[in-house]
């Protein structure tokens, strides 16, 4: 019996989750922090409406000003609006004020204009939100009604889109605008970040707070709401959602949430689960994220969560939601997941000032990376060019000289001759030195030497390597990558070109020892002889010794026309295809060393990289003579003579007979 009845209940309770009921409730649009934006319906407002009716399902509708001051009038299936004002929509149910807003007359303090009253503002080129002239009291009203402004105020404007008129203003194209200061602090963040708020004046010219309310068609949701909303003001979860919204890291927390649901969907919408582990552990690092949970949305079942863990109430209340839309194009973006972060601590404490640099995300190949990078742009959270940080300067302040690793007899990569670094990896530290202030000394080193060198120190950076396991990760990191390059196999010219090369079983030589691991993965049975000096190891593949030479792209242009021209080919690429990204080591001791790197790599143009390229790879190389091709030549010329005097002669005694 006691088991049936437990039964019963668990049915029951099920049941209600199910089945509970649907409200839906139409809410405003592009106002940060308290509607963030038009589609998500994410916002101070909605968190605090849904948290009042939680037994409830909500479904939001977003709609401007205009239309939000209609719906509920003329739609009966909207059965409350938020953001209503105290005279709007008689005869529904009003609720007590949920929501305040602090609107100001806010002007550029270097303009020192004089703003007292509201007859301050008719000479002045003014913006205001949609129906602002219905909010704002009678006496503004009196001034900025339709009527009032277009006889009186000429200059002044309602617009629909509160960020296009507070960029005019930022643009200096407006004197004053009348906005709420939490608003006003959200879209300075987005299109003035090293802006100091002190730049603006706030002339408080109504002296009291906007209430807005909720406003219902049925009297006793409404008496459910007001009810409710006590209860949260009293055991104190009002103040925490509102508190989250109106933090001031909570516009850095939103713009995580949004980079990961971008950067993530695609591998929730395939549900590549390892993937998607694997760059939310690393995101979680460099974001400080104690948990994140991926809600799927048409099942509303957890899809993912990084930590397994109890969740309290309050945990909750204070995380982070943002929607996640499906990484196909289309006119309506589709939502498929949400995702919900939670946030340590001591996040408070972040740089915030870095905490985008990407110097954070060197974890990331070069496609993924590339991918972030578009992300963190359409976030506006990046700048083209460079900026140091005042730790930073004072680092390249005291360290003025650094000293790089350079390989010789890599050429066209690089090589030193003469005290002359040259090739492809010095013309991009030509490009680097413009931007990086410090003397850079060369070291000289060569592939015997160099772990040894970097081991001890006595480099700070090597001029270039593999981007992914690096052969000196035990004490060097990789910066962001420069450039890619392929691998190919160089033979002799009468073995056949092969798109997909099996090399297991053969036996070949390379002139880099470190690409070994690399060779090893794709062809585990090949037989790999190292011999750096590269002149020996294309005799060898010559003299048949081997089957061939794996190298790169540029180094096989060199060595082919440099040693083997005529005689040797490029018959394969290796690895199907797959480019090898490369970036300078940095002691890991050096951090800031390659934060600052990183910032440098990132400003470089891809056309720029290319064109270095190009240009060593279109190098007509000084070749040996070849003594033995050129007797071969000789040897056909004179053959093909002897047998066109032949012909001739035989003509000549036949006509003669």
């Amino acid at each position: 019996m006691k088991q049936l009845i437990i039964t019963t209940l668990l049915i029951l309770l099920f049941t209600n989750s199910i089945f509970a009921k649907e409200l839906t409730v139409a809410f405003g649009i592009n106002k940060p922090p308290y509607m963030i934006d038009e589609i998500s319906g994410i916002g101070l407002e909605s968190e605090i409406v849904k948290e009042a009716l939680k037994e409830y399902k909500i479904n939001i509708l977003q709609m401007n000003y205009k239309r939000l001051n209609e719906v509920l009038k003329s739609v009966d299936d909207i059965d409350a609006v938020a953001g209503a004002t105290i005279n709007d929509f008689y005869p529904f149910f009003k609720s007590n004020k949920y929501i305040e807003f602090q609107n100001f007359a806010i002007t550029h303090k270097e303009a020192n204009l004089t703003i007292d009253s509201f007859e301050d503002l008719k000479a002045k080129r003014v913006a205001a939100w949609q129906n602002a002239h219905k909010v704002l009291g009678d006496e503004f009203y009196k001034l900025f009604n339709p009527q009032s402004a277009k006889e009186h105020s000429p200059n002044y404007k309602e617009m629909l889109i509160q960020s296009e008129w507070l960029k005019l203003f930022f643009d200096k194209e407006l004197d004053v605008v009348l906005s709420d200061k939490n608003i006003f602090h959200w879209y300075k963040n987005y299109f003035l970040q090293n802006t100091d708020i002190d730049k603006f004046v706030f002339h408080d010219l109504l002296h009291k707070a906007t209430p807005y309310y909720v406003m219902f068609r049925d009297e006793k949701l409404k008496d459910e709401f007001n009810k409710n909303l006590q209860q949260m003001i009293i055991d104190g979860r009002y103040e925490c959602i509102k508190n989250k919204y109106l933090s001031p890291t909570f516009q850095t927390k939103y713009k995580i949430s949004n980079i990961l649901a971008k950067f993530l969907s695609k591998n929730i919408y395939h549900e590549n689960r390892d993937d998607l582990k694997k760059d939310v552990e690393e995101f979680s690092k460099v974001f400080k994220i104690k948990n994140i949970i991926i809600t799927d949305e048409l099942t509303k079942s957890t899809f993912f969560q990084l930590h397994e863990v109890n969740i309290t109430d309050k945990e909750h209340l204070q995380s982070i939601t943002n929607i996640v839309y499906s990484p196909l194009k289309s006119e309506v973006p589709k939502k498929i997941a949400s995702i919900q972060l939670f946030f340590h601590d001591d996040f408070e404490k972040i740089d915030i000032e870095n905490i985008f640099n990407l110097s954070n995300f060197s974890f990331l190949d070069n496609s993924s990376f590339n991918k972030l990078r578009n992300i963190l742009k359409s976030e506006n959270v990046i700048q083209e060019g460079v900026y140091f940080s005042k730790e930073e300067l004072l680092y390249l302040q005291n360290k003025k000289t650094i000293k790089m690793c350079v390989i010789s007899n890599l050429y066209p990569f690089e090589d030193f001759r003469d005290g002359e670094h040259r090739g492809i990896v010095s013309d991009i530290y030509e490009f680097i030195k413009q931007k990086l202030p410090l003397n850079i000394e060369l070291v000289q080193t060569n592939f015997d030497n160099l772990h040894d060198k970097l081991k001890n120190k006595e480099c700070d950076i090597l001029s270039f390597s593999k981007t992914k396991a690096n052969p000196f990760e035990e004490f060097m990191n990789s910066t962001l990558p420069i450039f890619q390059h392929s691998f190919v196999l160089v033979t002799t010219n009468e073995k056949f070109f092969h798109e997909k090369i099996n090399l297991n079983g053969k036996k070949v030589v390379v002139s880099i020892p470190f690409m070994t691991q690399e060779i090893k993965k794709y062809y585990p049975e090949v037989e790999i002889i190292t011999e750096t000096d590269r002149k020996k190891a294309i005799e060898m593949v010559r003299a048949g010794d081997v089957y061939g030479l794996i190298t790169t792209h540029a180094l096989s242009n060199y060595d082919i026309q440099y040693y083997g021209f005529g005689k040797l080919s490029v018959t394969g690429i290796l690895f199907d295809g797959l480019k090898i990204d490369h970036s300078i080591l940095v002691q890991k001791d050096e951090q800031i060393l390659l934060t600052i790197l990183n910032k440098i790599i990132y400003t470089i143009p891809k056309a720029e990289i290319e064109n270095i390229k190009d240009k060593y790879f279109l190098i007509e190389y000084k070749k040996e003579f070849d003594y033995e091709l050129f007797w071969k030549i000789i040897a056909i010329f004179l053959m093909i003579v002897s047998i066109l005097i032949f012909i001739f002669y035989r003509e000549k005694i036949n006509n003669t007979k």
